[in-house]
């Protein structure tokens, strides 16, 4: 359950949408920073790998700690509703240090590997989760996994060993169980499986999103995120905050719903792309939702007109829109580079 206040324990989980047997995967990971005040960090304060997960009281977990490892499992037939089953103080994950874990479960064995070193190969033989979906987590800390990769094997397939990378997870999205209050957390996926169409959806904070060469759709919601369609015809929301979009190849859209979504973006890679402003209403003094009037580079003189500026010091466009009528622009997008703009660049 999400917390509700400052005082509560802060958490964010992520998991597949999917659930697996037989699964290798591995990840990069760091602990950025612990983030408690009003007491001392603990070292569960830190990045954790989830799998076997089939609800918030169902899954293994390794919590890779500043002063060592945990491999544990999360079951309400044990007492406090957790045991733990390994431990170790042998190898450390330090604040701040990158590192590469490698989880493999076979049947019952679970073997834990950190840069290529064995942690521990454990056998669980109370009720042992033999599937379930993959995941990763935090609590009162700040973390980041990324180029998450590996294999599962499926008895019923006609391949039996199927392999997924940066979380494409053979189609899977990933889900947001909960995220919890005043978090600032970023977690760092992407797609490099290319027979899956991948929609991402950000969380509240800093987000980098990476689609792969299908047509992709990322919502970045809050926080301030780093956005990439990578190939294919991407449909790109920012969401609020100043955020960072590249559509990669192909004929993508930025969309913005709000005068608040289109306000201090950037759109690093623009080539005959389309900025998607159709929900925005550009009079308001006006029924219903009004269209704006592209004007190319004139100046404002009415509200609900969109024009674009260069500016070669910089080496950037921008994009201003008027909707309150005092001839000052109410939002800008910038691109990087000098760009000449036309009314069939946008949806207005």
């Amino acid at each position: 359950m999400a917390a509700t206040s400052p005082s509560e324990t802060h958490a964010a989980l992520v998991v597949s949408q999917s659930s697996y047997t037989g699964v290798s995967f591995e990840a990069d990971f760091a602990t950025i920073s612990q983030l408690r005040t009003g007491s001392p960090p603990n070292p569960w304060e830190c990045a954790w790998a989830v799998f076997g997960y089939t609800d918030n009281s169902h899954f293994y977990y390794v919590a890779f700690k500043p002063n060592g490892w945990e491999l544990g499992k999360v079951d309400p037939a044990y007492p406090g509703g957790q045991r733990f089953l390994a431990t170790g103080s042998d190898t450390t994950f330090a604040v701040g240090s990158k590192h590469t874990f490698q989880i493999t479960q076979t049947g019952a064995t679970i073997t834990v590997a950190a840069d290529g070193k064995v942690l521990t190969t454990f056998t669980d033989m109370e009720r042992p989760y033999l599937s379930g979906k993959l995941g990763f987590y935090t609590e009162d800390a700040e973390v980041i996994f990324d180029t998450v990769k590996g294999s599962v094997t499926e008895s019923f397939e006609a391949y039996p060993v199927q392999t997924f990378q940066d979380g494409a997870l053979l189609g899977s999205t990933w889900e947001t169980p909960f995220v919890g209050y005043g978090r600032a957390e970023i977690f760092e996926f992407s797609s490099t499986e290319p027979s899956t169409q991948i929609v991402f959806t950000g969380t509240m904070k800093a987000d980098y999103l990476v689609g792969n060469e299908l047509n992709n759709t990322i919502y970045g919601k809050e926080g301030s995120d780093n956005l990439n369609g990578a190939a294919g015809n991407d449909l790109i929301f920012g969401g609020t905050e100043a955020d960072a979009m590249a559509g990669g190849y192909g004929r993508d859209i930025f969309a913005f719903n709000t005068v608040t979504e289109a306000r201090g973006d950037k759109i690093v890679d623009w080539y005959a792309d389309v900025i998607d402003l159709a929900k925005i209403d550009a009079n308001s003094n006006a029924g219903g939702n009004n269209a704006f009037a592209f004007i190319g580079t004139r100046g404002f003189n009415g509200r609900g007109q969109l024009h674009y500026v260069q500016d070669p010091a910089k080496g950037e466009t921008y994009i201003e829109g008027n909707v309150s009528g005092d001839l000052a622009p109410d939002f800008h997008i910038a691109l990087t580079g000098l760009h000449m703009l036309f009314a069939t660049n946008f949806v207005l």
